[in-house]
């Protein structure tokens, strides 16, 4: 499909809101009670200790996120302008999605020990994350703010 470009950048902003809405999401694993955390910590793993350090990691990428989201929600407001933003946060994503994917792979197929719902989980996250930011890069190509 040929999107002339100013539908292509209307696209463009609409699935960069979209995508900043959902991760803004994530303040509420910012901000949740802790028996909260800890109840989907065993969830994953039965018995597990809920730390300090297991707090302020989930609760420190759940920020990021967030914060992530925002971005995406300011660079919609006007693409011309955020171009390199969108194009060098979309590459960065693309790498860390593929670098994120590859570990996985690398780890099953040496230990095998990952075959649970939660490792499928995790790869279909990657893939989707990978798939959300070619068609961002897609869309900005397409759009007219890159034919400046």
């Amino acid at each position: 499909m040929n999107l002339p470009p100013d539908k292509a950048a209307f696209a463009l902003k609409l699935w960069l809101r979209i995508v900043a809405v959902s991760m803004m999401l994530a303040i509420v694993a910012v901000i949740q009670p802790t028996a909260w955390l800890e109840k989907a910590v065993n969830s994953l793993i039965p018995d597990a200790e809920v730390t300090l350090l297991t707090q302020y990691l989930s609760r420190t990428l759940s920020m990021f996120y967030f914060m992530l989201g925002g971005l995406f929600w300011i660079f919609a407001g006007d693409i011309k302008r955020y171009f390199k933003a969108i194009h060098f946060l979309s590459y960065c994503y693309v790498l860390a999605s593929i670098i994120g994917l590859s570990t996985l792979v690398i780890i099953q197929a040496t230990l095998g020990n990952l075959d649970n719902w939660l490792f499928y989980f995790i790869v279909i996250d990657f893939i989707f994350s990978i798939a959300m930011a070619i068609s961002v890069l897609i869309l900005l190509y397409r759009s007219d703010a890159n034919l400046e």
